[in-house]
């Protein structure tokens, strides 16, 4: 593939560990993870932080990212070879980077930053200290997230192609086997279990010959992988499908693109992923799945059966290091059997590949052309219940279990009246299995329009109760000597917590952000003395709460 053929031409010595500890891996690139592969590698830092950060190679700092999910603390190095690396998840920039940032924070009144920087401002040398590690953003512990992208064009590249010294001489395992009839959508059917045994790299079917009964099939599986040096496991880099030992499918992870990450959905099965937390990876493509990393076979993993002889299947796992195992077994069409499908009475067919639409009375759900990965019936209902005190309809679209690959525009109808003062705290909800997600949409009459990425149950709710403001870790009106920061605990009962502000005797003041957890810490414009606090915080719905705290610093 090209990025492998582009990666492969930088010298293997080009690049240096980011870390002066051996590189211990955590989770690997193209690991399968909730609606996105894993982009680069992530590195332990035995489990400790502000483990010292080096530049990988020669170049410039060119990007800083602060956030307060996702990669937390971030530094981007440019380098003259095409290639951009990137760090997460830190606790700290270097001085002049960090003395830069902070400034710009100040004079913006804005914690997040995502701050491009002019090759001029910062350059490094390969080994340069750069930063602490860190815990900070969507991280579950101390570690080091590691990327290497084109600068052009911004596609993540497997950082192991790039000659780092990670040891890995284990096959990866095969830990299960699945079947699917392709004459139905994989959304609406249970994956066929099929026994399998074996080890050291070899496997096979606890039964000779599979017979199937559909002429139309595919497989999928469940596989991981280890490094040598590490006790996690991690994603498979590899796998190939082979029918009377012709091709028939293939991927490999080389290179993925941000853009692409999300057709992570369209490559597992994303109904038993949703229910069960578990991961069946295909070996086939879906007709929507616009992923880069497949071979071009002309059947992309779907085995056509045309005869009633006994054929020889073998799939193929590998590693980046070339490590392999491999799964044998043969498949025999029997008795074709048609399973019975009801169709509900408010249904409308989707197919992938073009705009998509389902409305009804109190509704509209308009999809793009990418939203969906196969064909499939599209169902939906409406229905009022007043005696919960509804403002809406509750719109039930399809079942959560359906991956939609970018946002659609949903437009719900309220029963509120056309100049009701409480329309303004009206909020759209989704509750899409366990989870709840609010949007303040956009009023045309008297419909609101938001954008969601998730399929379930629809309705407008009130959301009329404000942010909840509360101290952590000190008491209003409290004397500090020995303390060097302050946080509060900030939450929402309803629609979600937006915003938080703070002054400080009249100066705005910089709070980092982290779980709901507000912190200042004190700087130069928290001298001694006696200081008058005062904190704003606004939920989705427009609600506001302002809390006024004192302390003093001796």
């Amino acid at each position: 593939m090209q990025a492998q053929s582009d990666a492969v031409m930088i010298s293997p010595t080009y690049f240096r560990d980011p870390l002066d500890i051996p590189i211990q891996l955590s989770a690997n690139f193209g690991e399968l993870r909730p609606n996105h592969f894993h982009m680069g590698l992530d590195i332990r830092t035995e489990s400790r932080e502000n483990l010292p950060v080096y530049a990988v190679a020669d170049g410039y700092i060119s990007r800083i990212k602060i956030e307060k999910g996702g990669f937390g603390n971030a530094l981007y190095i440019t380098h003259p070879n095409g290639f951009t690396s990137l760090y997460a998840h830190l606790n700290a920039f270097k001085k002049e980077v960090a003395d830069y940032i902070f400034q710009k924070q100040y004079a913006e009144q804005s914690w997040a930053q995502d701050a491009i920087l002019p090759p001029s401002l910062f350059p490094v040398k390969k080994g340069d200290f750069i930063a602490y590690s860190g815990n900070t953003g969507a991280s579950a512990g101390p570690h080091l997230h590691f990327e290497i992208r084109n600068t052009a064009t911004e596609k993540n590249y497997n950082p192991e192609l790039f000659g780092f010294s990670i040891p890995d001489s284990r096959r990866p395992e095969i830990n299960a086997l699945y079947l699917y009839d392709r004459r139905y959508p994989t959304a609406f059917q249970e994956p066929q279990g099929i026994s399998i045994s074996g080890e050291a790299g070899n496997y096979k079917t606890r039964e000779a010959v599979i017979t199937v009964h559909s002429p139309l099939v595919s497989f999928a599986l469940n596989a991981k992988d280890k490094s040598s040096n590490s006790p996690f496991y991690h994603g498979i880099y590899e796998a190939q499908l082979y029918m009377d030992a012709q091709p028939v499918f293939s991927f490999k992870l080389d290179s993925i693109s941000y853009d692409e990450t999300r057709y992570v959905n369209a490559s597992i099965d994303y109904s038993v992923y949703e229910q069960q937390k578990k991961y069946i990876q295909y070996i086939f493509k879906l007709p929507g799945n616009e992923l880069g990393i497949f071979s071009k076979t002309g059947q992309e993993g779907l085995i056509i059966l045309t005869d009633n002889q006994p054929h020889s299947m073998e799939i193929t796992v590998k590693d980046i290091k070339g490590n392999t195992s491999t799964l044998r077994f043969k498949i025999q069409l029997g008795e074709v059997t048609n399973k019975m499908i009801t169709t509900p009475e408010h249904t409308v067919p989707f197919m992938p590949g073009m705009a998509n639409q389902a409305s009804g009375k109190y509704f509209t759900a308009d999809f793009s052309a990418r939203a969906f990965y196969e064909s499939f019936p599209f169902t939906y209902s409406e229905t009022i219940d007043p005696g919960n005190n509804r403002i809406s309809p509750v719109i039930a679209l399809s079942n959560y279990t359906i991956p939609v690959h970018d946002e659609y525009d949903m437009s719900i109808q309220s029963f509120l009246p056309e100049n009701d003062s409480l329309k303004k705290f009206v909020v759209m909800q989704l509750i899409s299995g366990k989870s709840k997600i609010y949007k303040k949409g956009k009023w045309a009459g008297n419909r609101m329009q938001a954008s969601f990425r998730d399929l379930g149950k629809f309705n407008l709710v009130i959301d009329s109760v404000p942010p909840s403001i509360k101290t952590s870790g000190w008491e209003n009106g409290q004397s500090f000597s020995a303390q060097k920061k302050l946080s509060f605990r900030v939450t929402d009962a309803a629609s979600g917590v937006t915003q938080v502000t703070a002054f400080l005797d009249g100066q705005w003041i910089l709070l980092a952000q982290r779980n709901g957890l507000y912190t200042y810490n004190f700087d130069s414009f928290c001298p001694k003395g006696k200081h008058t606090l005062v904190c704003t915080a606004t939920d989705i719905a427009g609600n506001e709460t302002t809390h006024t705290f004192t302390f003093t610093k001796n």
